[in-house]
Protein backbone atom coordinates (compact mmCIF):
# COMPACT_ATOMS: atom_id res chain seq x y z
CA UNK A 1 0.00 0.00 0.00
CA UNK A 2 1.13 3.30 -0.72
CA UNK A 3 0.38 6.27 2.06
CA UNK A 4 0.80 10.09 1.44
CA UNK A 5 2.39 12.05 4.27
CA UNK A 6 3.82 15.52 5.08
CA UNK A 7 7.60 15.69 5.64
CA UNK A 8 7.19 15.90 9.31
CA UNK A 9 4.39 13.06 9.55
CA UNK A 10 6.90 11.11 6.95
CA UNK A 11 9.89 11.63 9.40
CA UNK A 12 8.01 10.59 12.65
CA UNK A 13 6.48 7.51 11.29
CA UNK A 14 9.57 6.28 9.85
CA UNK A 15 11.34 6.35 13.50
CA UNK A 16 8.67 4.70 14.62
CA UNK A 17 9.27 2.25 12.18
CA UNK A 18 12.99 1.93 12.35
CA UNK A 19 11.99 1.12 16.31
CA UNK A 20 9.96 -1.56 16.06
CA UNK A 21 11.87 -3.60 13.46
CA UNK A 22 15.22 -2.64 15.72
CA UNK A 23 13.11 -4.31 18.16
CA UNK A 24 12.06 -7.48 15.90
CA UNK A 25 15.07 -8.00 14.47
CA UNK A 26 17.06 -8.02 17.98
CA UNK A 27 14.07 -10.89 19.16
CA UNK A 28 15.03 -12.99 16.47
CA UNK A 29 18.77 -12.22 16.50
CA UNK A 30 18.65 -12.96 20.66
CA UNK A 31 17.01 -16.08 19.83
CA UNK A 32 18.85 -17.67 17.30
CA UNK A 33 22.04 -16.94 19.36
CA UNK A 34 20.06 -18.55 22.51
CA UNK A 35 19.19 -21.77 20.62
CA UNK A 36 22.58 -22.20 19.05
CA UNK A 37 24.34 -22.35 22.49
CA UNK A 38 21.84 -24.75 23.41
CA UNK A 39 22.60 -26.79 20.17
CA UNK A 40 25.99 -26.69 21.09
CA UNK A 41 25.49 -27.61 24.74
CA UNK A 42 22.58 -30.66 23.91
CA UNK A 43 23.63 -31.36 20.02
CA UNK A 44 20.12 -31.96 18.86
CA UNK A 45 19.62 -31.04 15.01
CA UNK A 46 16.22 -29.73 16.02
CA UNK A 47 17.85 -26.43 17.73
CA UNK A 48 20.46 -26.77 14.22
CA UNK A 49 17.10 -26.06 12.04
CA UNK A 50 15.28 -23.85 14.38
CA UNK A 51 18.29 -21.45 14.38
CA UNK A 52 19.04 -21.81 10.67
CA UNK A 53 14.86 -20.93 10.12
CA UNK A 54 15.11 -18.05 12.10
CA UNK A 55 18.03 -17.00 10.44
CA UNK A 56 16.68 -16.96 6.89
CA UNK A 57 13.29 -15.65 8.03
CA UNK A 58 15.49 -12.77 9.92
CA UNK A 59 17.37 -12.26 6.44
CA UNK A 60 13.81 -12.78 4.51
CA UNK A 61 12.28 -9.40 5.98
CA UNK A 62 15.66 -7.46 5.85
CA UNK A 63 14.99 -7.92 1.71
CA UNK A 64 10.77 -7.08 1.93
CA UNK A 65 11.33 -4.28 3.93
CA UNK A 66 14.56 -3.02 2.32
CA UNK A 67 17.31 -2.66 5.06
CA UNK A 68 19.21 -5.25 3.35
CA UNK A 69 19.66 -3.21 0.14
CA UNK A 70 21.29 -0.27 2.82
CA UNK A 71 23.32 -2.49 4.78
CA UNK A 72 24.72 -4.20 2.03
CA UNK A 73 23.85 -2.35 -1.02
CA UNK A 74 27.17 -2.92 -3.39
CA UNK A 75 26.68 -6.83 -3.19
CA UNK A 76 22.10 -6.92 -2.93
CA UNK A 77 21.43 -4.06 -5.63
CA UNK A 78 22.82 -6.92 -8.64
CA UNK A 79 20.54 -9.37 -7.28
CA UNK A 80 17.91 -7.98 -4.81
CA UNK A 81 14.89 -9.58 -6.97
CA UNK A 82 16.40 -13.26 -6.84
CA UNK A 83 17.43 -13.01 -3.08
CA UNK A 84 14.20 -11.84 -1.80
CA UNK A 85 12.64 -15.16 -3.27
CA UNK A 86 15.37 -17.16 -2.25
CA UNK A 87 15.15 -16.56 1.26
CA UNK A 88 11.39 -17.03 1.74
CA UNK A 89 12.24 -20.93 -0.06
CA UNK A 90 14.80 -21.28 2.22
CA UNK A 91 12.47 -20.24 5.22
CA UNK A 92 9.77 -22.93 3.77
CA UNK A 93 12.42 -25.39 4.23
CA UNK A 94 13.78 -25.05 7.11
CA UNK A 95 10.44 -24.93 8.73
CA UNK A 96 9.57 -28.04 7.36
CA UNK A 97 13.00 -29.96 8.43
CA UNK A 98 12.10 -28.14 11.65
CA UNK A 99 8.86 -29.33 12.10
CA UNK A 100 9.14 -32.91 10.71
CA UNK A 101 11.99 -33.47 13.84
CA UNK A 102 9.95 -31.46 16.22
CA UNK A 103 6.70 -33.24 15.79
CA UNK A 104 8.28 -36.95 15.20
CA UNK A 105 6.73 -37.47 11.69
CA UNK A 106 9.27 -40.35 11.23
CA UNK A 107 7.80 -42.41 14.38
CA UNK A 108 4.02 -40.91 14.45
CA UNK A 109 3.34 -40.71 10.22
CA UNK A 110 6.37 -42.52 7.97
CA UNK A 111 4.22 -42.05 4.88
CA UNK A 112 4.50 -37.95 5.58
CA UNK A 113 8.16 -38.16 6.59
CA UNK A 114 8.57 -39.32 2.85
CA UNK A 115 6.52 -36.87 1.20
CA UNK A 116 8.31 -34.21 3.45
CA UNK A 117 11.49 -35.17 2.29
CA UNK A 118 10.34 -35.01 -1.08
CA UNK A 119 8.77 -31.67 -0.69
CA UNK A 120 11.66 -30.29 0.75
CA UNK A 121 13.84 -31.32 -2.27
CA UNK A 122 11.15 -30.01 -4.44
CA UNK A 123 12.29 -26.51 -2.35
CA UNK A 124 16.43 -27.37 -2.73
CA UNK A 125 15.48 -27.57 -6.67
CA UNK A 126 13.50 -23.85 -6.61
CA UNK A 127 16.71 -22.51 -4.56
CA UNK A 128 18.57 -23.16 -7.49
CA UNK A 129 16.30 -22.22 -10.02
CA UNK A 130 15.87 -18.73 -8.17
CA UNK A 131 19.08 -17.05 -9.57
CA UNK A 132 17.82 -18.93 -13.62
CA UNK A 133 14.06 -18.01 -13.97
CA UNK A 134 12.45 -15.27 -14.53
CA UNK A 135 11.80 -12.80 -11.59
CA UNK A 136 8.07 -12.71 -11.50
CA UNK A 137 7.74 -17.05 -12.24
CA UNK A 138 9.99 -17.86 -9.25
CA UNK A 139 8.31 -15.22 -7.02
CA UNK A 140 4.78 -16.42 -7.81
CA UNK A 141 6.80 -20.12 -6.64
CA UNK A 142 8.43 -18.45 -3.95
CA UNK A 143 4.43 -17.83 -2.39
CA UNK A 144 3.43 -21.35 -3.51
CA UNK A 145 6.00 -23.46 -1.67
CA UNK A 146 5.84 -21.99 1.71
CA UNK A 147 1.28 -21.70 1.11
CA UNK A 148 1.85 -25.85 0.53
CA UNK A 149 3.76 -26.35 3.59
CA UNK A 150 1.61 -24.81 5.70
CA UNK A 151 -0.41 -28.20 4.98
CA UNK A 152 2.35 -29.85 6.03
CA UNK A 153 2.60 -28.23 9.40
CA UNK A 154 -1.41 -28.71 10.11
CA UNK A 155 -1.06 -32.61 9.02
CA UNK A 156 2.09 -32.93 11.33
CA UNK A 157 0.19 -31.26 14.07
CA UNK A 158 -3.07 -32.94 13.91
CA UNK A 159 -1.12 -36.52 13.70
CA UNK A 160 0.68 -35.26 16.46
CA UNK A 161 -2.19 -34.43 18.97
CA UNK A 162 -3.58 -37.95 17.98
CA UNK A 163 -0.84 -39.32 19.58
CA UNK A 164 -1.08 -37.45 22.37
CA UNK A 165 2.61 -35.90 22.01
CA UNK A 166 2.50 -32.98 24.68
CA UNK A 167 4.79 -30.63 22.74
CA UNK A 168 2.61 -30.35 19.69
CA UNK A 169 0.16 -28.12 22.00
CA UNK A 170 2.83 -25.87 22.44
CA UNK A 171 3.86 -26.11 18.27
CA UNK A 172 0.62 -25.38 17.71
CA UNK A 173 -0.38 -22.58 19.91
CA UNK A 174 3.35 -20.99 18.73
CA UNK A 175 2.66 -21.50 15.23
CA UNK A 176 -1.11 -20.34 14.58
CA UNK A 177 -0.90 -16.91 14.68
CA UNK A 178 1.77 -17.03 12.37
CA UNK A 179 0.51 -19.59 9.77
CA UNK A 180 -3.03 -16.98 9.40
CA UNK A 181 -0.44 -13.94 9.41
CA UNK A 182 1.60 -15.77 6.64
CA UNK A 183 -1.51 -17.03 4.57
CA UNK A 184 -2.87 -13.42 4.46
CA UNK A 185 0.39 -12.11 3.23
CA UNK A 186 0.74 -14.76 1.23
CA UNK A 187 -2.58 -14.01 -0.54
CA UNK A 188 -2.35 -10.24 -0.99
CA UNK A 189 0.97 -11.42 -2.88
CA UNK A 190 -0.92 -13.28 -5.21
CA UNK A 191 -3.48 -10.64 -5.49
CA UNK A 192 -6.66 -12.95 -4.52
CA UNK A 193 -7.18 -10.48 -1.85
CA UNK A 194 -6.62 -7.33 -1.23
CA UNK A 195 -3.43 -5.75 -0.04
CA UNK A 196 -3.69 -3.00 2.83
CA UNK A 197 -1.43 -2.26 6.14
CA UNK A 198 -2.85 -5.34 8.26
CA UNK A 199 -1.57 -7.69 6.03
CA UNK A 200 1.45 -6.88 5.89
CA UNK A 201 2.82 -6.09 8.67
CA UNK A 202 0.77 -8.37 10.99
CA UNK A 203 3.41 -11.16 10.19
CA UNK A 204 5.69 -9.59 12.24
CA UNK A 205 3.74 -9.51 14.86
CA UNK A 206 3.09 -13.48 14.33
CA UNK A 207 6.85 -14.01 13.99
CA UNK A 208 8.19 -12.22 16.61
CA UNK A 209 5.25 -14.20 19.06
CA UNK A 210 5.91 -17.77 17.16
CA UNK A 211 9.80 -17.30 17.80
CA UNK A 212 9.58 -16.82 21.29
CA UNK A 213 6.91 -19.54 21.99
CA UNK A 214 9.19 -21.67 19.87
CA UNK A 215 11.91 -21.34 21.86
CA UNK A 216 9.84 -22.54 24.88
CA UNK A 217 8.30 -25.25 23.33
CA UNK A 218 11.77 -26.85 22.26
CA UNK A 219 12.45 -26.70 25.90
CA UNK A 220 9.71 -28.24 26.49
CA UNK A 221 10.23 -30.81 24.28
CA UNK A 222 13.79 -32.15 25.73
CA UNK A 223 12.12 -32.18 29.14
CA UNK A 224 9.36 -34.22 27.59
CA UNK A 225 11.79 -36.77 26.37
CA UNK A 226 13.65 -36.78 29.57
CA UNK A 227 10.28 -37.52 31.45
CA UNK A 228 9.83 -40.15 28.84
CA UNK A 229 13.45 -41.97 28.80
CA UNK A 230 13.12 -42.10 32.42
CA UNK A 231 10.40 -43.78 31.80
CA UNK A 232 11.72 -46.19 29.49
CA UNK A 233 14.24 -46.76 31.97
CA UNK A 234 12.31 -47.40 34.97
CA UNK A 235 9.68 -50.05 33.70
CA UNK A 236 12.84 -51.81 31.93
CA UNK A 237 14.29 -51.76 35.75
CA UNK A 238 10.59 -53.31 36.72
CA UNK A 239 10.49 -56.09 34.12
CA UNK A 240 14.14 -57.01 34.90
CA UNK A 241 13.61 -57.02 38.74
CA UNK A 242 10.39 -59.78 38.25
CA UNK A 243 11.80 -61.37 35.89
CA UNK A 244 14.56 -62.16 38.51
CA UNK A 245 11.70 -63.31 40.88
Amino acid sequence: PIFLWNKNTLNQIDGYRHLAFGLFFGILLSLAFYNLLLLITIRDKTYLYYVCYILSFCFFFLFVYGYAGYLFRSFINKFHFQLMPFFAILTSVFALLFTRRFLNAKIFSPTLYKLYQYFIWIGAILLLSAFLLPVDIIVILANLHPLVAIGFVISSCIIAVKNKYKPAIYFIIAWSGLLLSVILYILSNLTIIPANFFTHYLQILGVTFEAILLSLALGYRINDLKSREEETRQEALRQEIASRE
